[in-house]
């Protein structure tokens, strides 16, 4: 049984859910392009006249500046925003001496209206259902924490250190920030058990186990990951028996390989009850987590935490989006709320595989590299363009066809060419005379309009990422979880770094 939530987190949700599909059927196009068929296809010509005259004007910091909102005093605001919506706001920017076209200064501020905050340090900008009395709440608040925690260990920078061996610097910077979310929720859930799912080596796992006294499940399908993930639990655990550590109220985490589905939950309960000694159904509670689970293992997890009792909180970060299956069914990843399902097709945007592909990826870092005109290794993306050119004239069988991944800088064209088509046939193959040919020259002097239009495309992205969260959080909402939806990580270091989290009441 779904209901509808009146809180004003999900109504808000819902008016911005009807606000993107409005904005994606204007400008939902750029997003379900490829930039390889920017020539081909003439994207560039597509584009709003007044765009492409400040686009062709402007320099590339100067747009990544912009795009990341940073003024410095550069810009001068004139008429307030009147409203969110696209179509009714009313304002001039004034920037470098170049006046930016309404409808773009409005997309921009639309963006920034309906998306989910990307920004870490903002503690306001989370979106939380709360559909609970206040004493309710209250009582939630006033609670013990009953989850013991190797106290003793929390604040050992050594043991910290121990845990991060092997350990990647993007995953150095995940661990300790998911490991006390996931500590947190243990404790205002009242358990101790943990099932991460997608679990890899591991080390997310030791964190909660050995810092945290938590009892971890680690589910994983690659046996060669569960083989190291067990030799690095024995490695550390050796090594703090030869600190003197005390050990006795730790266990290890367990390893398991199995198929996750919402019809085979009865599997976790099992291997928990079987590889932690627990006693009682309270002991059986326990929370699942999933730091970046690719495509429909994140739905999925959300099923199983809905329809399974004892599943007494989450916490996930999604990611590959563009694995998601969609469609209507119960097996689909998206849409998960009934709010979308209900939606007429009208007024909706079917999510195509580029628009879910570019959601994965962090505008921040993109125009970071404008601003410091550090984009060298972009510019690769005007000669693929311009070799698809070349390709598809030659035969339409080699549209989009597999070539070899490489940077730009120091190459030149022809240089790029020969090395990408590397493996195609001879006569699939560009010749001298064909990198030379004026056409094609003209378009490598346009690279920075599709460095411009791959701006405008991450510009985008955070509509529909926004979008798919949205769909999660309310799917939640529905069946009473109160959720919340909150950025914990840097973008810059984690770009898919908006936790959803529940905790049953």
């Amino acid at each position: 049984m779904t209901r509808t939530c009146d809180c004003s987190d999900c109504s808000k949700i819902r008016r911005n859910i009807a606000d993107i599909f409005s904005a994606l059927k204007i400008y939902g196009w750029m997003l379900d392009s490829y930039i390889v068929d920017f020539y081909l296809e003439d994207h560039w010509s597509k584009l709003p006249s007044s765009w492409k005259t400040l686009l062709d004007q402007i320099q590339p910091d100067e747009l990544g500046k912009w795009i990341l909102r940073q003024t410095n005093g550069r810009y001068i605001e004139l008429f307030p925003i009147r409203k969110a919506r696209v179509s009714q706001i009313r304002y001039q920017l004034i920037f470098s001496h170049q006046v930016y076209p309404l409808s773009l200064i409005a997309l921009r501020s639309f963006i920034e209206k309906v998306e989910i905050c990307r920004d870490q340090e903002r503690k306001d900008a989370s979106f939380k259902c709360v559909s609970r009395t206040e004493v309710e709440i209250r009582a939630e608040h006033d609670r013990t924490d009953d989850v013991p925690r190797n106290n003793k260990l929390l604040n050992d920078e050594k043991l910290d250190k121990l845990i991060m061996k092997h350990v990647k610097e993007k995953k150095r910077y995940e661990i300790p920030v998911m490991s006390e979310v996931v500590a947190d929720c243990a404790s205002k859930a009242k358990c101790k058990c943990v099932v991460d799912i997608g679990s890899g080596i591991g080390h997310l796992a030791r964190a909660l186990a050995y810092k945290y006294g938590l009892c971890l499940l680690c589910v994983e399908q690659n046996p060669d990951l569960i083989e190291r993930a067990r030799k690095w639990d024995d490695q550390l655990e050796l090594t703090l028996r030869k600190r003197g550590n005390d050990l006795s109220e730790t266990r290890s985490p367990h390893h398991a390989s199995m198929w996750v589905s919402v019809k085979k939950s009865c599997e976790l309960d099992q291997t928990l009850r079987a590889n932690f000694d627990l006693e009682g159904s309270d002991e059986l509670g326990y929370g699942l987590i999933g730091l970046h689970p690719c495509g429909d293992l994140g739905p999925t997890l959300l099923k199983l935490y809905a329809t399974e009792p004892r599943n007494r909180f989450i916490c996930v970060v999604g990611c590959c989006y563009m694995k998601l299956s969609q469609g209507g069914s119960a097996e689909a990843g998206y849409p998960m709320s009934e709010f979308l399902k209900r939606l007429p097709a009208s007024e909706t945007v079917e999510m195509s595989y580029n628009a879910l592909e570019v959601s994965c990826h962090a505008s921040e870092n993109h125009c970071d590299k404008l601003v410091r005109n550090d984009y060298d290794d972009l510019i690769v993306h005007a000669y693929r363009a311009a070799l698809e050119y070349l390709l598809a004239e030659k035969s339409p069988q080699l549209r989009r066809c597999q070539v070899k991944s490489l940077k730009s800088h120091g190459l030149t064209f022809q240089q790029y060419c020969q090395a990408a088509t590397a493996d195609l046939h001879e006569s699939h193959r560009p010749s001298e005379d064909d990198c030379q040919r004026s056409d094609v020259l003209d378009m490598l002097l346009d690279w920075k309009r599709v460095l411009a239009f791959g701006s405008m495309r991450l510009m985008l992205a955070p509509l529909v990422e926004s979008l798919l969260l949205y769909d999660r959080f309310l799917y939640l909402s529905e069946l009473g979880f109160e959720p919340e939806l909150k950025a914990r990580f840097d973008p810059r270091l984690s770009p898919r770094n908006v936790l959803l989290t529940s905790i049953k009441s």
